[in-house]
């Protein structure tokens, strides 16, 4: 049985353009790979939502590579998804790839994400990341291989931006992206009441941009601790209120970012303890 695939790559009027250069070249890469080893359908979609004219450059990248460009006015994250996802439902494709602009992806991300849609091992897919904040401070956050609540708390974005999902199995769920920022932890929890079966590759399988204060805002705290608890009510995790709430207060107290690099530290730390077989030093 074959599928139609579509990539949706998204460039906001907020991402740089040194960023969206490097993510859609990566874009031209795993595409091209993912069409050479699959005898499916794939498309690539580029969404330019900016009032500025697309750069010669791009427009001479996309039109090359047979890529499809749509521009169309910024709305939120959310609401262009939702049309996307409504369009590519009319137009007969079974599995829709979210690409951010400014964020690299690798062959394996669509390879891998496809195998386990196509397979009905699952209904969404997500992909690991790698954290480049501004500033360079060198930290990553790597994958888990499966969404767990503790790793849902501990914000590692598991599904955002790098999500896959069967288009028949998303609609007949009757999902649909949210509004607001955090659009993906709604999405996750939406999916999970839904019934959906919901995993993360257990891999790297791109770069994610992000800067500094970019998830700091107390909006957007108060509003993850609000879907955390949500969460937590429907998977039955009570016993992991009182994490959510703490992680809230540090939140508030100390800021996201510091606590992504503390827990990178932590985590390089332990696996030092591991392979050394006990205590490490510093």
């Amino acid at each position: 049985m074959t599928f139609s695939h579509l990539i949706a790559v998204n460039c906001h009027p907020f991402h740089a353009l040194s960023d969206i250069r490097e993510g859609l070249a990566s874009v031209v890469k795993a595409a091209g790979i993912f069409r050479q080893r699959s005898r499916d359908r794939v498309d690539v979609r580029v969404f330019w939502h900016n009032p500025a004219p697309l750069p010669e450059d791009l427009r001479l990248l996309v039109d090359t590579n047979g890529f499809e460009l749509v521009e169309a006015a910024h709305e939120s994250n959310g609401a262009n998804l939702n049309k996307q996802i409504d369009a590519a439902a009319a137009e007969g494709f079974d599995i829709f790839f979210r690409v951010d602009g400014d964020d690299t992806v690798t062959a394996q991300r669509f390879l891998k994400q496809a195998e386990l849609l196509k397979h009905d091992e699952c209904d969404i897919c997500g992909a690991g990341l790698l954290y480049k904040p501004a500033g360079g401070n060198g930290f990553v956050v790597l994958p888990e291989p499966h969404p767990g609540a503790r790793d849902y708390l501990e914000n590692k974005y598991l599904l955002h931006p790098t999500m896959a999902f069967r288009i028949d199995r998303f609609r007949a769920a009757g999902l649909r992206y949210w509004t607001n920022r955090l659009e993906d932890k709604a999405l996750l929890l939406a999916a999970r009441k839904a019934g959906l079966r919901v995993m993360n590759i257990p891999v790297v399988a791109g770069g994610y941009n992000v800067g500094p204060r970019s998830r700091n805002r107390l909006v957007q705290k108060w509003l993850g601790l609000r879907l955390n608890l949500a969460f937590l009510w429907h998977t039955r995790n009570l016993h992991l209120v009182p994490y959510a709430l703490a992680l809230f207060t540090m939140q508030v107290a100390v800021g996201s970012q510091a606590l992504r690099v503390l827990r990178y530290r932590l985590h390089r730390r332990n696996a030092a303890s591991l392979r050394t077989g006990g205590s490490t030093q510093g």
